[in-house]
């Protein structure tokens, strides 16, 4: 395409991917190693049913955590045993710097784990955002939460908020995505990107679809 100056992606499941059958989010990794995941199920399906809000949603699994004894130490040692690298993502990355493509993410789960991937695998984005984030007190112990539903159309308003800074348009952006809440923004820039996703509103909202897992792929298009 020759036009694209900043790649953008979510992050669960796209950029990042966890030992585990089936899981593709943070909150399931937890719920999991807590030993909570028929609850979450409860509240996921809740949500999905229109029953309770998102933000609702966030603060009932909050609780079923702080309930579990979740601490900033458990949570770590979670997903630095158990986070990979999605194949090809640090090719991605390097490449896209060495061609000057500004890179960022823009995700609806915790910034707590964008922290244990900056560490862990030393990777900087120009820009991460991040929807949910676990506060924890003074033992180590999980106090609190703030959660944003950034999900469809806050997205896009995210990317167009970094389109600004950089003074390009929404049509010089590639973002990658794999669920349903990265529809609106699929929709909205130059070269939209399926991955990992069987889902067919995705796979049909996206110009691209990447069958193999590896990220990388996406530098064929720019």
């Amino acid at each position: 395409m020759g036009k694209i100056k900043l790649v953008a992606t979510d992050f669960d499941n796209t950029l990042v991917h966890y030992r585990g059958a089936g899981v593709k989010s943070s909150w399931r990794m937890i719920s999991n190693a807590l030993g909570t995941t028929d609850k979450d199920v409860l509240l996921y399906d809740a949500y999905h049913r229109g029953e309770i809000g998102y933000v609702e949603w966030c603060d009932a699994n909050l609780k079923n955590f702080v309930d579990a004894g979740l601490t900033e130490q458990s949570m770590n040692q979670i997903f630095e045993a158990d986070m990979e690298l999605m194949p090809g993502t640090r090719r991605l990355y390097e490449s896209l710097e060495a061609q000057g493509i500004k890179v960022a993410i823009i995700s609806g789960g915790l910034r707590n784990c964008y922290r244990i991937f900056s560490s862990k695998f030393g990777i900087e984005p120009y820009m991460a955002s991040f929807a949910n984030e676990f506060f924890f007190d003074g033992s180590g112990r999980l106090e609190s939460g703030k959660f944003v539903k950034l999900d469809y159309e806050g997205k896009t308003e995210v990317l167009k908020g970094v389109c600004n800074k950089l003074g390009i348009s929404l049509g010089e952006c590639a973002f990658v995505g794999d669920e349903v809440n990265d529809l609106h923004i699929l929709g909205s820039v130059g070269l939209p990107v399926a991955i990992n996703t069987q889902n067919q509103q995705v796979i049909s909202a996206a110009q691209v679809h990447i069958k193999d897992m590896d990220i990388s792929t996406v530098l064929e298009y720019l």
